[in-house]
């Protein structure tokens, strides 16, 4: 289990804002535990239309303003995996964390923020 439940990083920087989420990553944060592969964190804010509909996912959600996870890539294939991601609230209390150690690989759809954020960081 992965123990990042917050992130100490302080240079954020926007790489995606459209009419759903503002995304930005922890210039700060970049490892590379292997050849190929990155670390980064990333912190997404949720505009007020994606935080209404958030509450389909239950009550906790409804005041759900952001989260950051912990997003690994692998820069020859292209590919992505989120390692834990952490909701939280307008208050900036963590409503829920996930845990994806088990979870693969994702292939990087094209022209999407991942794409934007792999070419950033897998220079």
């Amino acid at each position: 289990m992965f123990g990042y439940a917050e992130v100490r990083g302080e240079d954020w920087k926007l790489y995606e804002d459209n009419e759903l989420f503002s995304s930005y990553y922890d210039a700060q944060s970049i490892t590379y535990p292997s050849k190929n592969i990155v670390r980064v964190w990333v912190r997404v804010f949720f505009n007020e239309k994606v935080i209404k509909e958030r509450v389909e996912f239950g009550e906790k959600y409804i005041n759900v303003q952001y989260y950051i996870t912990l997003i690994e890539y692998d820069c020859v294939e292209r590919k992505r995996k989120f390692l834990t991601m952490t909701y939280y609230d307008k208050n900036a209390i963590p409503v829920e964390s996930v845990n994806f150690e088990k979870r693969g690989y994702d292939f990087i759809r094209p022209e999407t923020p991942d794409e934007k954020l792999i070419e950033v960081v897998c220079k």
